[in-house]
């Protein structure tokens, strides 16, 4: 749908009177319909932006009549209108220190990463564990017993590069960190 017709009749009253025949001679022998019709096609959507087009009209230039397409842009010009924002939620002290000193309590423990190994395996044996999760257990359990009876969970089993045909060998450019000792991780 395009701008108003009622709104583009309202605009051109303004118009004439700020600008007086200086308005009406811009167009000259033009169809005054046709130049309303090209005037709502060119506005079109404007009616929904809030304040546009009492900006637009509020910065008009002062020495000539805008077309159209300069009415437009003075109305792009429309600063955005403030949104009422929410304050931040204010931290409670006594939440902050007991989540700080949870935090200190999992550092401390002498068996923390031997509990976060023994949870992402239970995951990647059940078969819930995320790729990376996956992925950061097998390489933290290289050469360790427990790793190899997840490695081929799901059945899949990567195709060593060495095997793929020459084109995707030539192609394929490992990052540096997939290089560790001279060999693929």
């Amino acid at each position: 749908m395009p701008f108003p017709s009622v709104w583009v009749d309202r605009l051109f009253a303004k118009l004439r009177v700020r600008y007086g025949a200086a308005f009406e001679r811009q167009y000259g022998d033009v169809d005054p319909a046709l130049v309303k019709a090209d005037w709502a096609e060119v506005l079109d959507g404007f009616e929904k932006i809030d304040g546009a087009i009492a900006y637009g009209l509020k910065y008009l230039p002062t020495d000539k009549p805008p077309t159209a397409l300069q009415f437009r842009n003075i109305c792009r010009a429309c600063p955005a209108p403030e949104v009422p924002r929410l304050e931040a939620p204010q931290a409670s002290p006594e939440r902050a220190r007991e989540a700080l000193q949870r935090i200190k309590q999992a550092f401390a423990r002498e068996n923390a990463k031997a509990d976060v190994l023994e949870s992402l395996r239970e995951k990647v044996k059940a078969g819930t564990a995320t790729a990376a999760q996956r992925d950061f257990y097998l390489r933290a359990n290289a050469g360790r017993s427990g790793a190899e009876e997840v490695s081929n969970v799901g059945g899949f089993n990567p195709i060593p590069v060495e095997m793929w045909p020459p084109g995707m060998r030539e192609a394929y450019q490992p990052a540096p960190q997939q290089v560790m000792n001279g060999s693929w991780i």
